[in-house]
């Protein structure tokens, strides 16, 4: 069971390891691994549909609110 997913992991790594969005953009990015930036670049597809950084982080739903208080978009949690 291990090795499988062992095997998948490098499998990940190696084809992330292709694409400039994760070389420049996720793997200097301290404590963000291979499976995240995979699941975050499979969500976002084409960043250049997002006109700014702000656009993007609001995407993302990381930006604070003008309280200083991040959006919960799941039953307050």
């Amino acid at each position: 069971m291990y090795a499988v997913e062992r095997e998948a992991n490098a499998k990940l790594e190696a084809a992330l390891k292709k694409l400039d969005v994760y070389n420049k953009v996720f793997a200097p990015i301290e404590g963000v691994g291979p499976q995240t930036s995979a699941r975050i670049i499979a969500g976002i597809v084409d960043v250049k549909r997002f006109p700014d950084r702000d656009k993007f982080v609001a995407f993302c739903g990381t930006s604070p609110t003008k309280d200083s208080k991040f959006r919960r978009r799941r039953r307050n949690e």
